[in-house]
């Protein structure tokens, strides 16, 4: 009777375990995050299905690879450094952005989150968390390029009214511009004298 309890017991425990570990891999691979697990060289132990479908790829492709084999080549050197300032200082998150390629060659702007943690082995392991961030970016560039934009407009108008009052000042003849209510509001210098 003893021993039918104890695998009545054990059973039980695998099921639980064996559920506890579906939630875990539902959350794992269904979550709008991407998440990536890293060694300390930072080579690529695992990547949630979201993450390596936003990036064109099957896990498998991604597993083993070194995670900046699929950043922006601009952004690899400051990503190594980032990583490593990980390593340094486990258990403190980190944070910064940067571009990732696809595999069909387009821009994924990313913010990450990452940490490194001791395993239950004694090994290192870099947690990643990846949002796409790609959409801001753009939104960013666009709103600097109106903002550079109108600068130059700006400094083109503020050209022009120079020029405009450079001429007037070399007139003989005296020239008064005034507001429709009558307020004078440039005088050249011919009409200053006369003034």
């Amino acid at each position: 009777v003893i021993a039918h309890e104890n695998v009545t017991e054990r059973r039980r425990a695998e099921e639980a375990l064996r559920d506890s570990e579906e939630r875990y891999r539902a959350l794992y691979e269904d979550n709008p995050s991407m998440y990536f697990t890293l060694d300390e060289k930072g080579t690529v132990l695992s990547v949630n299905h979201f993450g390596s479908k936003q990036l064109g790829y099957a896990p498998e492709e991604l597993a083993g690879r070194p995670l900046l084999e699929i950043f922006h080549e601009q952004d690899r050197q400051a990503v190594s450094h980032y990583l490593s300032g990980s390593l340094q200082a486990p258990e403190r998150i980190s944070g910064w952005e940067a571009r990732k390629i696809r595999k069909d060659g387009s821009v994924l702007w990313v913010r990450e989150n990452v940490r490194a943690v001791r395993g239950p082995d004694g090994d290192t392991v870099i947690l990643v968390t990846c949002e796409d961030v790609t959409e801001r970016k753009h939104a960013e560039s666009e709103r600097a390029r109106l903002l550079d934009r109108e600068q130059v407009a700006r400094g083109e108008a503020e050209a022009a009214r120079q020029h405009l009052r450079a001429i007037l000042d070399n007139l003989t003849e005296g020239v008064l511009v005034s507001e429709p209510q009558g307020r004078i509001v440039f005088a050249n210098s011919a009409a200053n004298t006369v003034l």
